[in-house]
């Protein structure tokens, strides 16, 4: 009886002691089957595109009258502009939206472009010569990916390849307009509506599911409602319930930080996909007509818009408001440019131009449209050092603001319980110091008029207590360790011979498994210390 007790008990220690070292690692993800590579280009142009470049690919609105550039005919004459030229990728065949996510979902911070290693990256030029896609079966770079609804700040573990399942940790190919409204009908030989990245992005596996086709909106909280972020820690902010803006529509609120890039990837769906100027031959699952709307809900089951039927999503109240709140960040721009460069030759005027938003939906519809010679790309005129910032209580950041003719800036807290600034106003370029108070939620709102335009930009903030060492638990593992020694120890001086064999195997065995546990959590965390942050 002692001979087992012992050996039980070394591979109990052992055991739990592997289990503490895999709580660092990352979670193992479940492969599925392979896909064969697509014809995506193995040069990869990482740079983004300058300003001239942006206002030609929108010149032809220049020489359109001014009624046809505001309201919905400013919609229906940026539609041509999107299609033209447009390339498409197979949804259903091969592996190409997958892969592309290598590219145009990636965290540069977490997998910044020098650590590719299927591929070679000049510094020089900032491009990527020779680059090698992956699948499940043979992930490569497996670079980390920047997916919709997950806490990016505290615990993004996600990859380009592995589990793909629609469950905690999983990755899916978010419909951000949801393709069961307006485009049911799957079209499988080209990409489409269904297969355009402009608003098919990764985005997590379980927060996909409990989407479903819901409109966008704020939820009513005073109201039965659903919340991930109760049930998934890498998880905040998304829930599903009851409109607040009109009390009626089932929709689903992303968390903030994705609601602005959500708003305008819906805006661009409206943008591309309608039959506005009535010269559609075929409306298709590739070729769906579109409209943006403010009231109702997604159908219960899918359906094919048509001529006289447009595919509906919304809340356009609520969505305006998200571009506002979640202003165009280097991230969005980035893979916009990305997108533009490599993949589909195409671009989202929403991240070029948000402020356009308003000329079609909003309460500057029936103003005179600004021409995009003028207008200011990427609401250029206030940069921000920050957008987001993740702080401890008692500790302290330093932000500062830009504007392009050195006008004044103002800072406004949403809650000066949370944090503290030393000053409200600031001239361009100077720094601000933020004090975090306590654990909470608050924004920054920054305004600053520009050449005659106001112009404002929200900084999130999120205080958390800060992560400390769990040290009663080491304890207890240290004193647990001791018992177990002592009592082997005994046992196996007055053990006989099979028994010191069964332990001695036993304690290998377990202290393999545990060694290999190890180089595992090493090798991850000395990864993640090798990687830099490279701005493209």
């Amino acid at each position: 009886m002692k001979n087992k007790l012992a050996v039980f008990s070394i591979i109990s220690l052992l055991a739990a002691s592997s289990a503490f070292v895999a709580i660092k690692e990352n979670k193992e993800y479940v492969p599925i089957s392979a896909y064969s590579t697509s014809g995506l280009p193995t040069t990869i142009n990482l740079n983004d595109s300058d300003v001239e470049t942006i206002r030609n690919y929108y010149s032809n609105l220049n020489s359109l009258s001014e009624s046809e550039r505001t309201g919905t005919n400013l919609l229906k004459n940026l539609k041509p502009i999107l299609k033209n030229n447009q390339k498409y990728y197979s949804y259903d065949t091969g592996n190409a939206i997958w892969q592309m996510y290598e590219i145009t979902d990636r965290d540069w911070e977490k997998s910044p472009a020098s650590s590719t290693t299927y591929g070679t990256y000049d510094e020089a030029t900032n491009t990527i010569i020779g680059y090698q896609y992956g699948s499940n079966s043979s992930p490569k770079n497996n670079p980390y990916i920047h997916a919709l609804y997950i806490n990016r700040e505290v615990d993004n573990l996600t990859k380009a390849w592995g589990n793909h399942n629609q469950d905690e940790w999983g990755i899916n190919r978010e419909h951000i307009w949801a393709k069961s409204n307006g485009f049911e009908t799957l079209e499988s030989t080209t990409g489409g509506a269904r297969g355009d990245p402009m608003h098919l992005w990764a985005g997590n596996g379980n927060a996909n599911r409990k989407h479903s086709n819901d409109y966008f909106g704020y939820v009513d909280t005073s109201k039965s409602y659903k919340d991930m972020g109760t049930t998934y820690s890498n998880q905040t902010g998304n829930r599903t319930g009851i409109s607040l803006t009109n009390g009626t529509s089932k929709v689903f609120e992303p968390q903030d930080t994705d609601k602005g890039d959500i708003a305008r990837a819906v805006f661009y769906m409206a943008a591309r996909y309608n039959d506005l100027a009535g010269n559609e031959a075929v409306i298709d699952g590739n070729e769906p007509n579109l409209e943006l709307v403010d009231s109702g809900s997604a159908p219960s089951s899918g359906y094919q818009s048509t001529k006289t039927l447009t595919g509906k999503m919304g809340l356009i109240s609520d969505l305006l408001e998200w571009n506002e709140i979640d202003p165009v960040d280097e991230y969005e721009i980035h893979r916009n440019n990305l997108l533009f460069n490599n993949f589909t030759n195409n671009r989202n005027p929403f991240i070029d131009f948000p402020q356009w938003a308003n000329y079609i939906w909003g309460s500057e519809s029936g103003t005179k449209y600004a021409s995009p010679m003028i207008d200011r790309i990427n609401d250029s005129g206030l940069s921000l050092s920050k957008s987001k910032i993740t702080i401890n209580p008692g500790k302290e950041v330093k932000v500062s603001a830009v504007t392009a003719d050195n006008s004044g800036i103002t800072w406004n807290v949403s809650d000066p319980e949370v944090i503290q600034l030393d000053k409200t106003t600031s001239s361009s370029g100077e720094e601000i110091t933020i004090a975090a108070l306590k654990v909470g939620k608050v924004t920054i709102t920054v305004k600053a008029t520009v050449d005659g335009e106001e112009i404002i930009k929200v900084i999130n903030i999120n205080v958390v207590e800060e992560k400390k060492p769990n040290y009663l638990m080491y304890a207890a593992i240290a004193a647990g360790a001791i018992v177990v020694i002592i009592v082997v120890a005994v046992i196996y001086t007055k053990g006989s011979k099979k028994t010191k064999k069964k332990i001695t195997s036993a304690v290998k065995k377990v202290a393999k498994s545990h060694t290999k546990s190890s180089s595992r959590g090493n090798k991850s965390s000395s990864s993640k210390k090798s990687t830099t942050k490279k701005k493209k």
